[in-house]
């Protein structure tokens, strides 16, 4: 396991996903702009190990390995893991700065704030579930359920932009930026962590059920 994952960050790491991933903190400090936004890029990135692993034959050579299948799964979903925390966790002071370049908030939608990263946690277990299942029932096909993947990533964040578009009472507290709003959006960013951890463990079991089933 510790061999596979190791592959995955010394073979399957591309110019494209690095260069994508650094995108997200940069665009966090654009004035008035979308915070869901930079982080689809980091889906991108993810989207382009499979890219990068199929113009390899990365999955070929991975399965003639003395490896079981599941743990081939489990090594890309720990790196996938990796990538969308790792970006969180690098643009969290990006977007606190970001939050002080305009004194009337995001008039785009939703500030950086914690309930934010709970909200985006949520829309990044709805991209793994809707790209990674269909992904690993077709490894040689990852572009439709990427597309698949961006739809319902739009889909959810248009959901979730809504309450603050139309300055509803949910949306002023979840955009928040003062210390008090902070704690009290707490409950939210504590909701995400467990969706995206539950949702990353289902899906990766469903992913290993249909990954035994593909003849490479």
């Amino acid at each position: 396991m510790k061999n596979l994952l190791y592959k995955e960050f010394a073979l399957c790491t591309n110019v494209q996903t690095v260069l994508f991933m650094c995108l997200g903190p940069l665009m966090m400090w654009i004035p008035n702009y979308p915070r869901y936004v930079p982080f689809y890029y980091s889906c991108i990135g993810v989207f382009m190990l499979f890219v990068w692993g199929m113009t390899n034959n990365d999955m070929v050579y991975t399965a003639c390995l003395p490896v079981k299948r599941s743990d081939i799964v489990k090594a890309r979903f720990l790196f996938t893991g990796f990538l969308e925390l790792f970006e969180i966790g690098i643009c969290i002071p990006f977007g606190i700065i970001g939050n002080s370049f305009t004194a009337k908030g995001n008039m785009a939608g939703i500030n950086a704030t914690a309930a934010f990263y709970g909200i985006l946690l949520i829309l990044y277990s709805l991209f793994n579930f809707s790209f990674l299942v269909p992904c690993y029932r077709k490894v040689e096909k990852p572009a439709l359920p990427f597309l698949l993947g961006s739809i319902v990533y739009w889909a959810g964040y248009a959901a979730a932009e809504i309450p603050v578009w139309l300055k509803t009472p949910f949306g002023t507290y979840i955009s928040a930026t003062d210390a008090a709003s902070q704690i009290r959006q707490l409950p939210i960013l504590a909701a995400g962590i467990v969706v995206w951890l539950a949702v990353l463990v289902l899906t990766f079991r469903i992913c290993v059920k249909e990954f035994e089933k593909v003849n490479l």
